[in-house]
């Protein structure tokens, strides 16, 4: 069975974003709200969002969330650009990208002293690398051969999936760990294994 967990007031827009964590959810939409909940153990609806974000002038839609409680913040995805926001009250901290830099899709990492997050940006071929500490940095671009449809972050490497096929690079060097390449004929995978993992 599907429970209700809120209901969004008129004007916010359809969720189109979800994170959670233990008892907080926080849900993104369609017209760039960011809204956080305290979820019912009895599974009841959460009732009011406990904050509000509200958009911009431009209302972009969430496509992405993620929350970090450890570090009380939480990354969003409105628009191709991505936020950093304080997870207590949803303000925004500071932007990662701007309009010439916007961002199709994101990863993040807890793995380091602090936290990371990647950014595909499509315009540039690029992966952006950032570290969410006070302040915030970027500390590496990666330059990548075609734009991904998702990243994953595991320690130090990255994970890129595109339509050709699955890049792993080293988040700490930018080179590549592992390839392997989607083959025209059905079956037909080329592998590339860096000797890193031999």
């Amino acid at each position: 069975a599907v429970l209700p967990l809120c209901e969004l007031e008129a004007g916010q827009g359809h969720v189109t974003a979800l994170a959670a964590d233990g008892e907080i959810v926080c849900v993104g939409t369609s017209r760039g709200y960011l809204l956080r909940y305290a979820m019912p153990l009895d599974l009841s609806p959460a009732g009011p969002p406990l904050c509000v974000c509200e958009p911009s002038k431009k209302r972009a839609r969430v496509s992405q969330l993620a929350l970090l409680s450890e570090s009380r913040a939480l990354v969003a995805l409105i628009g191709g650009i991505a936020t950093v926001h304080a997870l207590e009250t949803l303000e925004q901290l500071c932007a990662l990208n701007n309009e010439q830099t916007k961002a199709e899709t994101f990863c993040y990492s807890l793995d380091g002293p602090l936290p990371r997050v990647g950014l595909s940006v499509a315009a540039h071929n690029a992966v952006l690398l950032y570290t969410l500490g006070n302040p915030v940095a970027l500390y590496r671009e990666l330059t990548v051969r075609s734009p991904p449809s998702t990243l994953a972050w595991h320690a130090d490497t990255l994970a890129l999936a595109h339509v050709q096929g699955v890049v792993v690079l080293d988040a700490a060097g930018g080179g590549t760990v592992f390839e392997c390449s989607f083959g025209a004929a059905a079956g037909a995978a080329p592998l590339s294994l860096s000797t890193a993992w031999e």
